[in-house]
């Protein structure tokens, strides 16, 4: 047995015995630990922990008995995660056979779903986790195109592709929307890893780089995250986007990244074969065809991104044909250029039904923003860039060039598209996380130049830096706590218990799908499946607060982010404010004109004092709570045209 291999054995022996360690550790716990929280609550002997935990109880036994047990499964998962990065990043630089990029798959669905197991309320409430639920009942309630859920009666001008899959996953699995994105994450997972590690392949044939591709892409391609970004912009006065940084943090939310991703990737790596197949491409069309209108259906805010990426590639290519004065490959970009063509058509109807109310807020080519763009390019894509541009010579005369030149021009498409597009709302942020993933292609590539000598120990080192922060944001959702929300899923509902509950099943069970909810919470569409007439943010200690579960202020969703316009808006929120206003009465001229154009509208009452503004001549009580904290009114029969009141001016 050489030296290598003698290593490599003692390797593999510490990370088995680190493993049988944990194992052992939940062992014990599972049959001892309760009796020792509980010896060491009621202050007795607990053997070798004899009177080490004493302390004032304000809380029962039970509290306790829970606390510990949650500390503990998540630090068993942490050390679990850690001891297998760790592992798989030791055998990947130092083993001779490293190992194969399905292991990276496998760890990434194990992280996945033990942030979700662990933490349910992550993966309910998520960014804009009710949001998103609301949006999926839409489509399952029959709504296709879905109305707006959070401005009943308005057309949806959000891309709803994403939610239209959620919808067949919760229909067919009989599961919430919240599990129905972790299972689009879950599955999106291993097939972006087979993409990158097959766009790696084809720049060169090293399973070792191809695997740190991967890890590099996913993991650790960059070191900025939310406390960096902020930590910048508040000392240095530099904007540096920070959603979805590093990519595998947007694996755990309920987003449509991971599945844009995809769909992305697979039209890369088609590019990339067409280009580098003398035979047998024309087939590829097909599997062309399908990522584009994938990508724009099912995450239509990577679009952009992807015809960026064609763009300057196809300028490349054209330029190529030009100076060589030759047909070759002539055919290809033809039918290339044709096949992206018929899918930007296709698209163009849904494209149109979305966008229609911002576009003439994207800036494109703005000098400011495109300062503002670059320097944050700069600072998230600064470590693989320097890794890049230092292997520069090695790249060149170790890889296939002609793959390489290929998606060096398709990376370069995706940055100028974040770097000269701005949306409202910094949306924009979705053609950063293509270019990064693209980059990190590159930089695996790059830094496997290095696993040899000592140099793998500063490589085993950068990989585990920069892939903390992947893991940093898995501790952060393990304990993000949330608001109290006493909720259960139970099939493909999300249902709440106690006294609230009861108002959200009795409009889910007792009104029609159509019904029109007037109230100042934001639960209604995700906990009742029914359309708010406007949701609205709340004020508290004088600051404006999103509420948990949507992660966005509507003001700024609903006028630049969808491009409603800021009249209706602005009439909406009057009308909400003068129903729950205690000055204001019901039959003010306003309030009474709604009264009358609107029939099927039900009122929200969750504060006692202003039951007295609706008065049983005029307003129908339909629904009261066990305790009468939640009440329902429905406007009487006077709200018809032959039979309306007089109005107060």
């Amino acid at each position: 047995m050489n030296e290598k291999a003698k290593h490599e054995k003692i390797l593999t022996v510490v990370f088995m015995t680190l493993l049988l360690l944990l194992c052992a550790l939940a062992i014990f716990y599972g049959l001892c630990g309760k009796s020792i929280i509980e010896a060491a609550y009621e202050g007795k002997s607990v053997g070798f922990a004899n009177n080490l935990i004493k302390y004032q109880h304000t809380k029962p036994v039970e509290h306790y008995l829970e606390l510990v047990d949650v500390l503990f499964r998540r630090g068993l998962f942490l050390g679990a995660v850690l001891l297998a990065f760790v592992n798989m990043v030791v055998r990947l630089i130092f083993f001779k056979k490293p190992p194969r990029a399905i292991w990276a798959a496998v760890f990434g669905v194990f992280v996945i779903l033990g942030v979700h197991l662990l933490n349910p309320n992550n993966r309910v409430y998520s960014s804009h986790g009710f949001m998103h639920a609301g949006i999926v009942y839409e489509i399952l309630n029959g709504n296709i195109p879905p109305l707006n859920p959070l401005l009943a009666g308005m057309p949806l001008l959000w891309p709803w592709g994403y939610h239209f899959l959620a919808a067949g996953f919760v229909w067919s699995l009989n599961v919430s929307p919240p599990w129905a994105f972790a299972i689009i994450n879950l599955l999106a997972l291993p097939g972006i890893v087979f993409l990158v590690c097959r766009i790696s392949k084809l720049i060169i044939n090293d399973q070792r780089a191809n695997v740190l591709s991967v890890i590099i892409s996913i993991f650790a391609a960059t070191f900025i995250d939310r406390k960096i970004a902020i930590f910048l912009r508040r000392n240095h006065g530099v904007f540096v986007e920070f959603k979805a940084m590093p990519v595998f943090t947007r694996f755990t939310n309920s987003s449509g990244v991971p599945l844009g991703l995809l769909f992305y990737l697979l039209f890369i790596y088609t590019v990339l074969l067409i280009f580098n197949r003398t035979e047998k491409w024309r087939r590829l069309l097909i599997v062309l065809l399908i990522s584009i209108v994938g990508t724009g259906f099912f995450y239509f805010q990577m679009l952009p991104g992807l015809l960026g990426s064609f763009g300057v590639f196809f300028l490349f290519r054209l330029y190529r044909l030009l100076r060589n004065k030759t047909r070759n490959g002539a055919f290809k970009l033809f039918f290339t250029t044709a096949t992206v063509g018929l899918g930007c058509l296709i698209l163009l109807p849904y494209a149109l039904s979305l966008t229609g109310g911002v576009r003439g807020k994207i800036d494109i080519l703005n000098p400011s923003w495109m300062w503002h763009n670059f320097t944050s390019f700069f600072f998230v894509s600064l470590p693989v860039l320097t890794l890049i541009l230092i292997s520069r010579k090695l790249l060149k005369h170790r890889v296939a060039l002609q793959p390489m030149r290929n998606f060096i021009f398709l990376t370069l498409g995706a940055s100028m598209t974040y770097i000269s597009i701005h949306f409202p709302g910094n949306n924009e942020y979705k053609f950063l996380v293509q270019a990064i993933v693209m980059l990190g292609v590159l930089g695996g590539i790059a830094l496997s130049f290095y696993c040899n000598g000592k140099m793998k120990y500063i490589v085993l080192i950068l990989t585990l830096i920069f892939s903390s922060f992947s893991f940093r944001d898995v501790e952060y959702k393990l304990q993000k706590k949330y608001s109290e929300l006493s909720y259960r899923e139970a099939g493909e509902n999300i249902l709440m218990a106690g006294e609230e509950g009861e108002l959200y099943e009795w409009l889910a069970n007792n009104t029609p799908g159509d019904i029109i909810v007037v109230d100042t919470a934001q639960k209604v569409p995700f906990l009742a499946q029914r359309r708010l007439f406007i949701a609205q943010d709340e004020w508290i200690d004088g600051q404006l607060k999103s509420q948990p579960g949507m992660g966005i202020y509507m003001q700024m969703l609903f006028v630049e982010g969808s491009g409603y316009s800021p009249e209706l808006i602005d009439y909406r929120h009057r009308i909400l404010n003068k129903i729950y206003d205690p000055q204001t009465n019901l039959n003010d001229e306003e309030l009474t004109e709604f009264f009358l154009t609107h029939k099927n509208i039900l009122i929200i009452l969750r504060r006692q004092e202003l039951t007295q503004k609706f008065s049983p001549d005029r307003f129908d009580l339909v629904f009261n709570s066990s305790n009468s904290n939640f009440k329902v009114y429905r406007p009487g029969d006077w709200a018809t045209p032959e039979k309306s009141p007089p109005i107060v001016r």
